[in-house]
Parts: C-alpha cells; structure tokens; sequence
C-alpha cells in the first residue's frame, strides 16, 4: 500500500515525479527525476514529518534496512497475462556445466573444471543466457588452444600426475622433507611479518598472472580478480587446509590401498570426533519429534 493512501493527510505534501512512457532513458529526463526522488525522500524522512506521523517510522526502517527488495508491478503490469509460462528450474541447472550432457563419459573431465569455475567464479548468479553463452565461449577457447582433446588430455594429465613412478616421487620428496639423510628434520624457525606479507602479495600475484586474458574477457576481468582472491582467501584457513589435507590422504589411501577396505575405517575413526557424535545426537532428536 502507498504512504498517501494510507496517511491522507501527506497527499498534498508528498508527490513523486511523475513518470514518462516513452524517452524515459533520456539523460536530462533521468538527471532530473533523480533530483526529484531525492527531494522527496528528503521531505519522507524530515524529523518534523516522522514526528507529525509517527506511523512513518515502520516504514522510513523498512526502507532504510539493507536488505534485496522485490519488484513490484504497476497496474497495465498485473492485468496483462505472462508471455511465458513460468518455469520451476532446478538450482542444479543453473550451473554452467548443465549444459553439457550427463551421460556422455568424455564431457566428464570438461563437466569437473566448468562445476570448478561455478564455484570459483560464482557463474551461477548469472543469468541463464550469460551462462549459456559463457559455456560455449569456454569451450571455443579450450578447442582453440587444446583441439578436440581437451578430454584425453585432463585424463592423460590425471593418470600422469597419479601413476607409480610419480607417487614414487611424491613419497621420495615427503621423505627428504622431513627426514633429510634419515634424520627428522628440525622445525624450522618461523617467519617474520614482513616476509609473511611479502609471500601473500607474491601469491597472488603468480594466482592472478596465470589466468589467460582470454578468460578475463568472457567472464570479466573484476569477477577474475574477485573469484582468484576467493580462492587465496580460502587458503588462509588452518582448519580448512587441514581438513583438505585429511581429505586428499584419505583419498590417497583408499585408491592406493583398495584391499584394506580403508572407508570402512574412515566411517569408524569419524564416528568417534565429538562433532559427528553431536550432529548424530542432534538428528536423533529431530527424528524422535
């Protein structure tokens, strides 16, 4: 409901400039209806007029609150029926690697790195047809620098990066790490600030630098810049890095070792933190209402 239908007595004061239907874009015409617009919330939230017409008070809080406010429709809006039909989408599908399809094997490495820079990049606040366009300018970009094998090659890296010889090289540098010539290592001393911070600005500097130019005109440069960050960010939490490392060593054993039946074990070690007995405590709870 309108303040001037509700408070009547404010409709000869409070009047909102009036609308065009036409050239309603023009800079002069908007320059001046934004002059207008100020004078009126000027005028709506004058203490003399707050203290004439305490009621306002809801509503001056309302409107000043931080918060997404919907649109409303005007009257020619309400009575003309949608040209479309809505559509109840899944939130899944507004991802951009929806568009690739599910039950086609070689789209699976291309499907991880796009569901990778959903998450990174946050493409999925986007519009439906951005993201479509930003999928297919994605995958010109990887056909123009790696061919049609940018499947085989994500798979052949991965199978590289995960065969003997190199897991050998991995356990091998672990080794020298902490144990140099059969000796555990000292711990070494710990770093000032300055050199802290100059590490961070040199991280993100490499994180920022390796990010095709390419890229940054799909998806902008400001979302690049802001979605490289994020993921430096992420990196500075003790917790999370621990928990990523548990993780990946998990991982690491249950694909290295498959005959010691390691998930089973994991499920036995995670059953007795204190913070899964609380979440199990508290689900049993609900279940019992």
């Amino acid at each position: 409901m309108r303040i001037t239908e509700q408070f009547e007595s404010l409709g000869p004061i409070l009047k909102l400039p009036g609308k065009k239907t036409f050239n309603n874009m023009d800079r002069e015409f908007l320059e001046k209806r934004k002059k207008d617009l100020n004078a009126y919330l000027q005028l709506l939230l004058n203490p003399e007029m707050v203290k004439a017409c305490p009621m306002l008070i809801p509503y001056v809080y309302d409107f000043l609150e931080n918060k997404a406010y919907s649109k409303g429709k005007g009257d020619f809006a309400r009575k003309v029926p949608p040209l479309i039909a809505k559509s109840d989408i899944d939130p899944e599908h507004c991802r951009v690697s929806a568009q690739l399809d599910d039950n086609v094997d070689d789209n699976i490495p291309l499907r991880v790195m796009l569901l990778l820079m959903d998450e990174v990049f946050d493409l999925k606040e986007r519009n439906q047809w951005l993201r479509r366009n930003i999928k297919n300018l994605l995958q010109q970009l990887i056909k123009a620098t790696y061919g049609d094998t940018i499947n085989r090659k994500i798979v052949d890296h991965v199978d590289y990066m995960t065969s003997p010889e190199q897991v050998s090289d991995y356990v091998k540098r672990f080794r020298d790490s902490y144990w140099p010539n059969g000796i555990l290592a000292e711990t070494p001393p710990r770093r000032d600030k300055s050199l802290r911070m100059r590490t961070r600005v040199a991280a993100k500097t490499t994180l920022l630098g390796i990010m095709p130019d390419e890229l940054k005109h799909i998806i902008g440069a400001e979302t690049t810049r802001k979605g490289i960050l994020r993921v430096f960010d992420m990196f500075q939490h003790q917790p999370l890095n621990r928990r990523l490392a548990c993780v990946f060593l998990e991982g690491f054993l249950e694909t290295l070792f498959p005959q010691y039946k390691f998930p089973e074990l994991f499920v036995k070690l995670h059953s007795r933190s204190p913070r899964v007995l609380r979440y199990s405590q508290k689900l049993r709870s609900l279940h019992k209402r």
